[in-house]
């Protein structure tokens, strides 16, 4: 009989703190779980790493090259016969009780479809105060104006009926989890528990892999906000917080670009901005572009 949680992780290069995060998945309080590792290509000694236990709670999948993490999360759902999904990041930590909490949670409320938690943040090795999650289905509505609610590697799911929505939404290379939540959210209930049940880390390998797709992972948040502002019809407060939010996104798009693709993100900024944000909109575009100008300038000269 499969266990009733299976543990996902996808893995590329994930060498330095991979040990960290395997072992602190075997050393979980409820031991009932299995842990599907798609080894998604990695060029570093992750592979090796895996091959190092011998726990046989553990399976590998080893693929040749690299396939993105969107198909390699869907490939754990589909092969996977648990009943939960439990995700966890190749670099981050989850600590003793969180399979054990979200499994209670989920048992009890059996109308919730995902469950997230509170987590740390790991920056230098040094741990930081748990960040704090809107708990209920309602305030997570709320908040997805202008932020994203969960943090991935804390979220737990029913795996059939994430799969009857489709997975992760395949056309979406950076943001595929918050698309997914979208989706899971038009027909289920979510929630995050209110106790702290891992940590995320930040690196610099992470870092780098974040500024080289950074256009493109901005322009896939920007439509997922836009998206939840119509799923949710939002008014108030959630409305105003929410285009605040785009605008900014658009300014973050204008400072890493170029030419007059710089000026339209600029200009979506002003027309995305609520009468009462533009002013602040106004200092953080003297703050940083007077970078857009000296780019321009720049560019010219080259």
């Amino acid at each position: 009989m499969s266990p009733r949680i299976n543990v996902l992780m996808t893995i590329f290069n994930a060498e330095p703190y991979l040990h960290s995060a395997i072992d602190s998945v075997l050393a979980q309080s409820f031991k009932s779980f299995d842990i599907l590792c798609i080894e998604n290509g990695s060029t570093d000694d992750s592979m090796e790493i895996l091959r190092s236990y011998s726990d046989p709670r553990i399976n590998i999948v080893e693929l040749k090259e690299n396939i993105g993490r969107t198909a390699a999360l869907n490939m754990g759902l589909r092969l996977s016969k648990a009943e939960f999904i439990a995700i966890q990041d190749a670099d981050d930590i989850a600590y003793e009780d969180r399979l054990r909490l979200q499994l209670n949670h989920l048992d009890a409320n059996p109308e919730i479809v995902m469950l997230g938690g509170n987590f740390d943040l790991i920056i230098n090795e040094k741990t930081s105060p748990a960040q704090k999650v809107p708990y209920t289905h309602s305030d997570i509505i709320t908040s997805m104006s202008h932020r994203c609610p969960f943090a991935h590697t804390t979220v737990m799911f029913r795996r059939k009926e994430v799969l009857e929505l489709g997975g992760y939404p395949e056309e979406f290379i950076y943001s595929q989890d918050f698309a997914m939540y979208l989706n899971i959210m038009k027909k289920f209930c979510v929630a995050n528990l209110e106790t702290t049940i891992g940590a995320h880390r930040l690196h610099p390998a992470q870092l780098t892999g974040i500024q080289s797709g950074s256009e493109l992972r901005l322009n896939e948040d920007i439509h997922l906000f836009k998206k939840a502002a119509v799923q949710f019809n939002y008014t108030g407060t959630s409305h105003r917080l929410g285009c605040q939010w785009r605008a900014e996104l658009h300014l973050m798009i204008a400072n890493i670009v170029h030419g007059k693709k710089s000026l339209s993100h600029i200009m979506s900024a002003i027309s995305e901005a609520p009468l009462t944000s533009l002013t602040y909109l106004f200092v953080q575009m003297i703050k940083w572009p007077i970078r857009f100008g000296h780019r321009l300038i720049s560019k010219e000269k080259a």
